[in-house]
């Protein structure tokens, strides 16, 4: 049986599932008396539900005593999950995110660029009019990035939860891409850690319809990042970072959207 204490906890009160808790707070409910020997306890990486005797750490001090508590012989369920109620979690309201506009400006941004590189090795005249079509790739290219940055800091927003924190928050996870140097770490805490946690309380709470996270694409574009400011190399991962974040916020989008639906509809 695999489990860690540090995850969130579940037990389980006349058919109905309580949680998540830490494993502390579990240890307090033993010591109350709300949770026995033959209480239902789970947590991720467990392959079905146990009873709390059979977690040292929960019950160290009763000892081979706790035997005689537990009916015998004890029935527990065939599959990974009993029939109890889901837990509840109160969504954060967050504004729907669209895929179209960021990508919008981000081709726009492209466009003119090219136009003004293109334009930058022709005669004079048209070399004159190049340095209009790069200011306006910079005004797209600035308005994607504060889009992208919105919707980055609804991601985050979306995944905070009371029982199961989040490594950082949406404040940060956006202000911190923006210190030189120090981004090319923070991008794989802002976008893979992101995915993680995204994944992990989604399966917690048992989110079947939400979208599940490629947490390998939320890896791929930091390394990519990374790799980019490496000589020659750099070139090929700069040109694969141009197919890899259009996915990257695809899905963030799908998840902003999911989350913001979801609220709306449970009246937040």
């Amino acid at each position: 049986m695999s489990y860690s204490t540090d995850n969130p906890w579940f037990y389980a009160v006349a058919d109905e599932r309580r949680g998540p808790v830490g494993f502390a707070d579990l240890q307090a409910l033993v010591s109350t008396g709300e949770i026995t020997a033959n209480t239902l306890v789970w947590s991720q990486g467990m392959a079905d539900w146990t009873l709390a005797s059979n977690i040292p750490e929960l019950l160290p001090s009763v000892g081979l005593s706790v035997a005689t508590e537990i009916p015998a012989p004890a029935q527990l369920p065939s599959v990974q999950r009993p029939p109890v109620t889901t837990p509840s979690r109160r969504l954060r309201t967050v504004k729907p995110a669209s895929f179209g506009l960021w990508l919008g400006l981000s081709i726009t941004a492209v466009f003119f660029y090219t136009l003004g590189i293109a334009g930058a090795t022709m005669n004079e005249e048209v070399s004159a009019q190049s340095s209009v079509w790069i200011a306006l790739g910079a005004v797209g290219l600035i308005a994607s990035t504060v889009v992208g940055s919105i919707y980055i800091y609804r991601a985050w927003l979306a995944i905070q939860d009371d029982d199961i924190p989040s490594r950082t928050t949406p404040g940060k996870a956006v202000g911190f891409l923006f210190i030189p140097l120090f981004s090319l770490y923070w991008m794989f805490v802002a976008l893979h850690g992101w995915s993680q946690d995204y994944n992990r309380l989604v399966s917690v709470y048992e989110y079947r319809d939400a979208p599940k996270m490629p947490e390998g694409l939320f890896l791929a574009f930091p390394i990519l990042a990374l790799v980019s400011i490496v000589p020659v190399v750099g070139v090929i991962a700069s040109l694969a970072m141009i197919v890899v974040g259009p996915m990257v916020f695809f899905h963030i989008c799908k998840a902003v959207n999911y989350f913001a639906a979801k609220a709306g509809r449970q009246g937040y």
